[in-house]
């Protein structure tokens, strides 16, 4: 199983500066933009600097003027990726920023090739890549349509794209927001530009000549981040990290054959690997409900149990919204990605010469370098194996330039794996003015997602260029979940006591699933539809859960009705209801007449 991720010039006081380039003309924006007032524009740029290829990309730019008068330089918002539209997250940029907008305008860009920026796109990347033969034929697909144009799409394109929109907003000077992919565009605007900048703030930071290709940061932040996410709360397992070692040895020496059981309780025998192990690490970096989930499934899949992991990786598949082009364009995260990385091999290579460059250079690092996991984990997972097939041009990366002397609040949570806290701690080591913070407990992302003092301490900094000293951590939303029994006798109790317990480690685990719903968690109606762990199925409604024989200890099956007020986290206020619980030939009824809670 694969889970394979601004003022026009006179307004805001630069006016003497405005002849450097055509002023953006401003209109306002329509829909939920356009009601907080934003307006919106356009800044065209050559799609090739040198020359060489002709055509222009019009730079879609929304613009939120200041709420008093606009004595300092706008902030300008990046979004990450590469392939991310910024625009899309305007209206939360605008909430987020609110108080350090007084004075300042909010301006969010949509980078070249993302958004509403000529978004890059192939009917072949919008279509479900079954295996890895439809991929190579995707991709030599895209590349050929994209023509010539699509070595234009790097970071520093970006960069200098920034420099345009900076001038057509007659601003001597720009504030920049990058969280992610764009903290490296940020930096490489600042690098090249430094006395354009008066602040940045990088939120998950991408190193300038980052990411890593094999992800080695992130293999090493693995076993910290698991024992944080634990910490006293996993009282099944001596040390998480060592369930994962134990769990990634077993995937790799043969797949682990596990049963998904679906909303309509039919079973489906998979194969899990250590790649899939991989992506559901990081796929928890945004959500805490997985990171809750991830302890105990690892230490069941090192004990041979891997029901649990399938059943993770399965939900996230089926609550993850599709993303549209305009959302995320994934030709657009293949140019810049595959452009910009150092990779192994040469311009004129095959596939296979490709495969044996890229074999030879991991085999030449120690396999450290990549535990807990092996080398055949980081070979697939690689951004060298994502371009393997990528025909675009292979020309070496350009560099974005030296650190940049600007001032900079780095923030970074200390459980993102995709932009590990290392790099963010080595990055802010190396900025003259730099002050990092550490965000307890949370993802990647933390400005957008996290806890309300990194908000507050980024509009702080750019206000005053201050920063609260406090520590800055996100509270627990979910206790970690425990590995399921895998027996009626691994339940507490005798008898029917026992029984009753299973009972209610099955209610539990269904309430468990209810915050997959989106409409649960905005509070709105919602269906949600599942299978038991084991077997079985049930139908949750705000107002009513209904069991058919969901299993999750084996040979125990439970069935019933239970009616109440479904809290958003899977509690169960004034339930009431019977569940009929069966064990092989003892049947046992449970009256449910209290409040319910997952944890």
């Amino acid at each position: 199983m694969r889970l394979l991720l601004v003022s026009l010039a006179a307004a805001v006081g630069f006016a003497a500066h405005a002849g450097t380039a055509d002023a953006a003309a401003f209109v306002r924006c329509g829909g939920d933009a356009g009601k907080v007032g934003f307006q919106c524009g356009a800044v065209k740029v050559p799609l090739d600097r040198a020359g060489a290829v002709a055509g222009e990309v019009a730079l879609h730019v929304r613009r939120l003027p200041a709420q008093g008068f606009a004595s300092k330089p706008p902030l300008l918002a990046l979004a990450g990726g590469p392939g991310q539209g910024a625009s899309n997250f305007a209206t939360m940029f605008a909430a987020v920023f609110e108080e350090a907008l007084s004075d300042r305008d909010l301006v969010v860009v949509d980078q070249r090739g993302t958004g509403r920026s000529g978004a890059l796109r192939c009917a072949s990347f919008e279509t479900v890549i079954a295996d890895e033969e439809a991929l190579a034929n995707a991709m030599r697909t895209c590349v050929g349509s994209l023509s010539t144009g699509v070595g234009h799409y790097r970071t520093l394109d970006s960069v200098e794209d920034l420099d345009a929109v900076r001038a057509a907003l007659g601003a001597e000077r720009i504030a920049l927001f990058g969280v992610s992919y764009g903290t490296k565009v940020a930096l490489g605007y600042a690098s090249r530009h430094p006395t354009r900048v008066e602040r940045l703030v990088l939120d998950s930071v991408v190193e300038p000549d980052g990411p890593d290709a094999l992800w080695r940061s992130t293999f090493a932040a693995m076993p910290r981040v698991l024992r944080e996410v634990c910490g006293r709360a996993c009282p099944f397992t001596r040390d998480p990290a060592a369930d994962l070692a134990a769990a990634v040895e077993r995937l790799d020496a043969e797949p682990l054959q596990a049963d998904l059981v679906g909303p309509n309780g039919k079973r489906a025998r998979e194969a899990l690997s250590s790649v899939d192990l991989f992506s559901l690490l990081l796929t928890g970096d945004f959500d805490p409900w997985v990171r809750a989930g991830i302890p105990g499934a690892v230490a069941a899949a090192a004990k041979g149990d891997g029901a649990q992991l399938l059943r993770l990786l399965d939900d996230i598949k089926r609550f993850t919204p599709n993303e549209q082009p305009q959302e995320f364009s994934w030709p657009l995260f293949y140019a810049t990605t595959c452009t910009d990385s150092a990779l192994p091999w040469g311009a004129t290579e095959t596939v296979e010469q490709r495969l044996a460059s890229l074999h030879a250079e991991v085999e030449a690092l120690p396999v450290e370098s990549f535990a807990p996991f092996g080398a055949a984990t980081a070979l697939e997972v690689g951004i060298p194996s994502l371009c393997l097939h990528w025909a675009g041009p292979a020309a070496p990366p350009p560099r974005l330039g030296a650190v940049p002397d600007v001032p900079a609040l780095v923030l970074n949570g200390t459980l993102d794996l995709r932009t590990p806290l290392a790099d963010a701690q080595a990055l802010a080591s190396r900025l003259p003015h730099a002050r990092l913070i550490e965000v307890a407990g949370t993802g990647h992302s933390v400005v957008l997602n996290g806890p309300t003092c990194a908000q507050r301490a980024t509009v702080a900094f750019l206000n005053e260029g201050a920063t609260p000293a406090r520590p800055c951590r996100t509270p627990r939303f979910f206790v970690p979940e425990r590995p399921a029994p895998r027996s009626l006798a691994a339940v507490g109790g005798t008898g029917r006591a026992r029984i009753s317990a299973a009972a209610q480690l099955t209610l539990r685990d269904v309430l468990r699933r209810l915050p997959l719903s989106t409409g649960a968690l905005t509070g709105r109606s919602f269906t949600l539809r599942g299978g038991g762990l084991r077997g079985g199925r049930y139908l949750a409604r705000p107002s009513l859960l209904v069991l058919h024989g969901v299993e999750f200890v084996p040979g125990v099956t439970v069935s019933g009705t239970i009616t109440g007020d479904v809290d958003p986290f899977g509690a169960v206020e004034r339930a009431r209801g019977t569940l009929v619980v069966r064990a092989g030939t003892t049947t046992v009824r449970v009256s449910i007449a209290r409040r319910l809670l997952v944890g």
